[in-house]
């Protein structure tokens, strides 16, 4: 038992210090390598965090469509440690965890050269990562640790069915995907694609053995995990007046943000985008047909490929979300790892081989790609000292009634300046207000009748609300200006 303990310190020790490596080079929106790169996205996930550690609240006082399990680990950062390095703290426990499942994944099946076989999954693994983080802190990253949990247990099943103990499923197991299910759909939902697929699998596979009781008992579990899931987030906001915000930000604007492009544009963008990269979800596919896996396998294969495609599809062709194909991967090697020994396998090994530098050579191809932009680590500094200068003239007590509008990123420009926003339309303003006209008219009854102290906008650049901008005018006196910002102050 202590050996076995040891063992698996040591195995999570190591992958600790791998993520630890690993998210200091790629995450530059919190690295402590380029201290004055926020990101985009990450900025806002970051500002969220800090601004619930002040008593804001995301839906109330931060707009956005992400779910409320993202924000929460955000604010478990910044009570960690404030700023960047809050966020980056997290990342890399959350970055070992997954590896450490994946190791755990590999043990499942490697019968000898244990450290060898898990390096082997590592690599693919962090491949994947390291193409599509796009600076890290971002939802897909935070998805991982439940999708690569469920898949765990799912060919753990499997591999006990296949060994003669029985085909009853574990009733933990589907309360665990249940639950997985919940707490993706309040970050993300389409990065519960994986999940959705073994679920679908288990089912099919327990009906083909006629376990129907079982079915049903397992299926019931899954509802369970997922309304407990649902039930912590639902709770909170109806205790805090904000559950029909909540639901309506994450889930209807949610699906007004997806239908920005209809779906032959999507199509068009992804392939245009990644068409080669869609490549590497046919892998598990083909490690299956080089081993002749049984058909479930297959299956999962298959499904999870397709369930993947739609969901990357659905979005808007960014590269983080094809994070969301590192436990697809993951099923690969496994596969490969489960299939591999043995003895008249070495034409099927070298097959195997051969797919997997397929798969390493189309990232060589992606990473040389981007090898411009990753070398870039100080790109969105969020103003810099003409940001700086801005706040110098704002009183350090009033810095919590700021409000920055026009066509920028400000989540940026209020994490480096150490400024709260006053009004949850904070960030991507023209964008809202082409999804949602309304948001004009809210943003600009907000500054006319409940007001903030202070207003920045950009000094040059086009207006992206003249209804706003009269607001401000009737409104607001220039109080100081600079090169690239002029500020506000209320008369």
């Amino acid at each position: 038992m202590r050996s076995k303990a040891f063992k698996n310190i040591t195995l999570y020790l190591f992958c600790l210090f791998a993520a630890t490596l690993f998210t200091a080079v790629f995450s530059q929106s919190t690295t402590p390598l380029a201290k004055n790169s926020w990101g985009f996205d990450s900025a806002f996930f970051i500002l969220v965090g800090q601004g619930m550690t002040k008593g804001l609240l995301p839906y109330r006082d931060f707009f956005d469509m992400k779910g409320p399990y993202l924000f929460l680990i955000e604010y478990i950062g910044q009570k960690i440690c404030y700023g960047r390095t809050g966020a980056f703290i997290i990342q890399c426990f959350n970055i070992s965890f997954c590896l450490y499942i994946i190791g755990k994944m590999s043990d499942l099946f490697a019968a000898k050269l244990i450290w060898l076989s898990r390096i082997i999954a590592f690599l693919p693994a962090l491949a994947v990562a390291a193409i599509n983080y796009e600076k890290g802190n971002l939802t897909e990253e935070y998805c991982l640790p439940a999708v690569l949990l469920s898949l765990y247990f799912c060919l753990k099943y499997f591999k006990d069915a296949e060994a003669g103990k029985g085909f009853k499923h574990p009733l933990l197991y589907s309360l665990f995907y249940g639950s997985a299910v919940g707490f993706i759909c309040f970050i993300r939902i389409t990065n519960a694609a994986t999940v959705g697929a073994i679920l679908v699998v288990i089912f099919l596979f327990l009906l083909h053995k006629r376990e129907i009781k079982n079915a049903v008992l397992n299926l019931l579990m899954v509802f369970t995990g997922f309304a407990a899931a649902c039930a912590g987030p639902c709770i909170f906001f109806y205790s805090k007046n904000l559950l029909p915000e909540m639901l309506n930000q994450v889930f209807v604007f949610g699906a007004t943000y997806s239908s920005e492009f209809t779906f032959a544009e999507k199509l068009q963008r992804s392939f245009s985008h990644y068409g080669f990269y869609f490549l590497i979800l046919l892998l598990p596919v083909v490690i299956c047909i080089i081993y002749r896996e049984k058909w479930y396998m297959m299956l999962l294969s298959l499904l999870s490929a397709l369930l993947l495609l739609f969901a990357v599809i659905l979005g808007n062709a960014y590269a983080h979300y094809l994070m969301l194909f590192i436990p697809h991967v993951v099923l690969a090697v496994v596969i490969a790892i489960k299939n591999g020994s043995g003895a008249f396998k070495t034409r099927k090994n070298i097959i195997c081989v051969i797919c997997f530098a397929l798969f390493f050579s189309i990232h060589v191809v992606r990473f040389t790609r981007k090898a411009a932009s990753l070398q870039n680590s100080n790109s969105g500094s969020g103003g810099g000292s003409y940001a700086q200068d801005i706040v110098s003239h704002i009183p350090e007590n009033e810095h919590g009634s700021v409000y920055c509008f026009g066509n920028e990123y400000w989540s940026k420009w209020y994490t480096s300046t150490g400024t709260m926003p006053a009004n949850k339309y904070m960030d991507w303003q023209l964008h809202y207000i082409k999804l949602m006209p309304e948001i004009e008219d809210e943003i600009a009854s907000q500054i006319e009748n409940d007001g903030c102290l202070w207003i920045v906008v950009p000094a040059e650049g086009e207006s992206i609300s003249d209804k706003v901008d009269a607001v401000i005018t009737s409104n607001y006196d220039i109080e100081y200006s600079n090169e690239k910002y002029i500020l506000y102050h209320r008369v």
